[in-house]
């Protein structure tokens, strides 16, 4: 497997620093001072996959996700309430993993608590002022950022560049306006605790580099989280570690992308969250892990009720195929050995689950056509219909009647295999006459090539309309995108091309429409629609993202 490493820019294939001891994982957690919002979520969705899909692969994996019950944000909340830290953190705590439980999200292999470990931060720290690397003043420790000339390796910042005051105001008793906290000395009314430079607490940072030194070991396989850690927090966690250890903290660096709401990320200290209980009641664990899974990891998704909507109904159908009864009859022929190859090929590739996704929805259609005794999947062929099959004719080039005789090749003589199933879905709906009209759709009309033909009236009601274009060659297609039903007036349909290869009409409809799974994660955005179009038996959607959601 190859994962995208935030510190090398690059594709790294993933190798166990301990094989036997399999894949040590630490994901940076919350801070409870209230309720987990669904970017949070979005973040243990994302790593779950990734560990789920490695124990699949055979790895065994130690998991450990951090929760930070002890920091000024929660102080602040605990006196606002007029409640203990303790109990502020711990209902926090409760209400998150319980929430996870719901998602089925695995729970983690440890939870470790910073209070947990007051001891052996006081002792890490006291390695890097023996080292060189900090230093105390009037009762804090702060490490001495010049000491470590890698710093800003993972940010790709040079230290003269950077300013001070990331989440820790620059104060006169630094030597260097850089330099972050390790140790802070106690202030009225907060908790502390013993130490050689007097009581206090831990800063932040430290906070993460001695849960995973003393969980996992000087060295770990993954360290995840989200963009937002990556500087100042990851980038110091690399600093204090490598400079006590002198080993490499991490062989990958994962992080995710921001959840976005009207246009922003989304944030506790921003105000503009949506709970994770509140998104579970409404629209379901399932539909919030399609809608994480259809974006990649590093692509910022935007949460909307439009975007949840379509992503419950892609649950939906991924349900209808693993749950229903099966058949009487024979079994279905799938080509099960060709999509587990794909999926696992798409999986493998940073963690692609768009594409993996795409699999499942292809294995879903092929599932209820097959259960509803409906036509085969159309090949990657021209030709739409399988080669030696007795369905629909299909027509040559001078527009003549014929069966296909059996070869590796479509009627078309286009070079490309029929024995293949199509990596874009046909058109689907629930509007009653669909499956006559679609059926008639597949027989094109006689007539002399270039001329007029009069289109095929399409039913009224919803139409699942399926694939984006990226190129104005139909037979040079390479991504998709299935969006959710639309309705469109079909008395505005008009013949727009014409010739002895195929026929497009179009509607204009004006609407906007979501993606409802997608091969490319840069085409996961809204869309407004100018034209709806019929290549063939093919609805195709021509347009524009929207600009209030487009990246």
């Amino acid at each position: 497997m190859r994962l995208t490493d935030t510190l090398s820019g690059e594709k790294k294939p993933l190798l166990p620093i301990d094989p036997a001891g399999g894949v040590r994982m630490y994901v940076c957690g919350l801070t409870p001072y209230s309720r987990a919002h669904v970017g949070h979520a979005l973040k243990a969705v994302v790593f779950d996959v990734l560990r789920r899909f490695l124990e699949w692969r055979g790895h065994r994996v130690r998991h450990v996700e951090n929760f930070t019950d002890i920091d000024d944000k929660l102080i602040e909340r605990a006196n606002a309430l007029g409640v203990s830290i303790a109990d502020l953190a711990a209902e926090h705590i409760e209400d998150y993993l319980a929430n996870l439980h719901r998602l089925n999200v695995l729970p983690a292999t440890v939870y470790p608590r910073v209070t947990e470990f007051i001891p052996e931060i006081v002792a890490f720290i006291e390695g890097l002022v023996a080292r060189g690397h900090a230093y105390e003043a009037g009762g804090d420790v702060y490490f001495r950022v010049r000491s470590w000339p890698a710093y800003g390796k993972l940010s790709h910042r040079r230290i003269d560049e950077l300013k001070a005051g990331a989440r820790v105001d620059p104060l006169e008793r630094k030597e260097d306006p850089l330099d972050f906290a390790l140790w802070k000395a106690a202030k009225p009314g907060e908790p502390s605790w013993p130490s050689p430079w007097g009581p206090g607490r831990p800063g932040w940072h430290i906070e993460c580099s001695v849960m995973a030194y003393h969980t996992l070991g000087e060295q770990i396989d993954i360290h995840g989280g989200g963009a937002d850690l990556i500087f100042p927090h990851h980038e110091n966690e690399i600093a204090q570690t490598e400079a006590l250890t002198g080993k490499p903290f991490a062989s990958i660096w994962v992080h995710n992308a921001l959840l976005q709401l009207s246009g922003e990320k989304m944030s506790k200290s921003l105000g503009n969250v949506v709970s994770i209980g509140e998104a579970l009641d409404r629209w379901g664990p399932d539909a919030f892990r399609t809608f994480v899974l259809q974006s990649h990891y590093r692509t910022p998704a935007t949460f909307s009720e439009e975007a949840m909507e379509a992503a419950r109904a892609g649950a939906e159908r991924l349900r209808e195929a693993a749950l229903a009864p099966a058949p009487p009859g024979p079994p279905l022929e799938l080509p099960l050995a060709a999509l587990r190859e794909r999926f696992t090929a798409a999986m493998e590739d940073d963690l692609n689950t768009p594409r993996a996704l795409a699999v499942l929805f292809e294995l879903a259609r092929d599932i209820n056509r097959g259960r509803r005794g409906g036509t085969r999947p159309r090949p990657r062929g021209c030709c739409g219909s399988w080669p030696g099959s007795s369905g629909s004719p299909s027509r040559s080039r001078r527009g003549g009647d014929r069966t296909p005789p059996p070869s590796s090749t479509c009627s078309w003589r286009c070079a490309r295999p029929c024995g293949r199933r199509s990596s874009t879905p046909s058109p689907t709906t629930s509007a009653p006459g669909w499956a006559s009209w679609a059926s008639s759709c597949r027989t094109r009309p006689r007539g002399r090539p270039g001329g007029r033909r009069s289109p095929a009236q399409a039913p009224a009601g919803p139409v699942m309309v399926m694939g984006i274009p990226r190129t104005p060659r139909p037979r040079v297609w390479r991504s998709w995108v299935v969006f959710q039903a639309i309705t469109f007036p079909p008395t505005r349909s008009r013949t727009i091309r014409s010739s002895g290869r195929f026929f497009v009409y179009a509607w204009a409809p004006h609407t906007r429409i979501a993606p409802l799974a997608t091969s490319s994660p840069i085409r996961r955005r809204w869309y407004t629609v100018r034209t709806i179009i019929r290549v063939n038996s093919c609805w195709l959607a021509g347009g524009a993202p929207s600009r209030r959601t487009a990246s």
